[in-house]
């Protein structure tokens, strides 16, 4: 018998106390049925020591087939029951259901994974290929960033161009705010010198981003570059130095299982009478903050913040690039592919993926 696939369903909901949520799905063939549910928050006022219930139920029947109870705390629920084939006699969907039995409102965020009747296929693309393709793309994204802090205006930006921005579905161009840097320097004498910072001309270097892609783990790393040769971060306190950049830099990972990580990078030093202070650490997290606020805060990026939506934005462009969706001889698509999960082998990037079934 060929491999054959998984797929998944998933929700998110507000429980109010003794609420319940059902999930529905439908397995293709025997198999284990999976289900991870992360209540929020995990910890909750209960009057049985139970947070939450989970439970599995076959079509047209009351009784579960699998039931799991968890008790305060709980920081991730798993459930997980090997479907037969007795047990998919039954047509119809298949019911998961989520409980909250603390007194307590709960959000529960769930996902449902179970065997579906498709048989995987591969498609592989040579990673020197794949980089330089990468790398057009980037080209072709005209990303500009600036960085410049404020009290309370939206004086960052960020632009990409038109194409890029509608296939990401964000705006072309993007303003911020990055809050001024509040920071105490220390001299060679020990006083403390409370003042604030503000970030200026500190843009993104044209040669930049670059994009790689790394096999452990596996992920696209992109980085940009900027330049600092102007930018420094003014004092606006009279007699107190400015903290001077060497070099500054943003990194973003973004992991094929939908993870996404930015990390600021920055050298800089404060001169006082005549002796430098490393202020690099201060600077990086001080502008790493102020974007992750943003990104946080903007309905347009909130997806960068869920893992399923990373992961189908991945998925899309792989599916796109390959042409893994069958096609009639002129051309139409005629069904829908599904990338299961990505290995390296070798010099290449292995995708395994299944068609469903139109």
């Amino acid at each position: 018998m060929p491999e054959s696939a998984t797929s998944t369903v998933s929700d998110q909901t507000h429980l109010l106390e003794g609420g319940s949520q059902d999930i529905h799905f439908r397995p293709g063939q025997p198999g284990f049925v999976s289900v991870h549910s992360v209540p929020s928050p995990h910890v909750a006022h209960t009057e049985t020591g139970l947070l939450a219930m989970v439970s599995l139920r076959r079509p047209g029947s009351t009784t579960p087939l699998a039931t799991a109870k968890f008790k305060v705390p709980s920081l991730s629920m798993l459930l997980s029951y090997n479907a037969t084939a007795a047990d998919l006699a039954v047509p119809g969907d298949w019911t998961c259901t989520v409980s909250n039995e603390s007194l307590d409102p709960i959000n529960f965020a769930t996902v449902v994974t179970f065997p579906i009747a498709n048989p995987l296929a591969t498609a592989s693309i040579n990673i020197e290929f794949l980089n330089l393709v990468l790398a057009k793309v980037v080209s072709a994204a005209a990303i500009q960033i600036h960085l410049e802090s404020s009290d309370a205006s939206s004086a960052s930006s960020l632009t990409l161009s038109p194409d890029i921005a509608a296939l990401l579905k964000v705006p072309t161009f993007n303003q911020f705010p990055i809050a001024d840097q509040a920071h105490t320097l220390i001299d060679v004498a020990g006083h403390h010198i409370d003042t604030v910072f503000r970030i200026m001309n500190l843009n993104s270097d044209p040669e930049y981003p670059i994009i790689v892609l790394s096999a452990e783990p596996l992920e696209l790393t992109v980085v940009m570059q900027f330049d600092t040769t102007s930018a420094k971060l003014a004092a606006l306190d009279a007699g107190v130095p400015d903290i001077i950049f060497e070099q500054f830099s943003i990194e973003i990972n973004v992991g094929f299982d939908g993870s996404l990580q930015l990390v600021c990078g920055a050298e800089a030093h404060a001169t006082i009478l005549g002796f430098n202070f490393d202020e690099s650490d201060a600077v990086a997290s001080g502008v790493q903050d102020g974007i992750n606020k943003h990104i946080q805060g903007n309905q347009a990026f909130a997806w960068l913040l869920d893992r399923k939506q990373v992961r189908a934005q991945i998925d899309n462009a792989f599916i796109r690039l390959m042409r893994l969706d069958p096609r009639d001889p002129q051309g139409v698509i005629i069904a829908q592919a599904q990338i299961n999960s990505y290995h390296i082998d070798g010099g290449a990037l292995i995708v395994t993926y299944f068609v469903l079934t139109p």
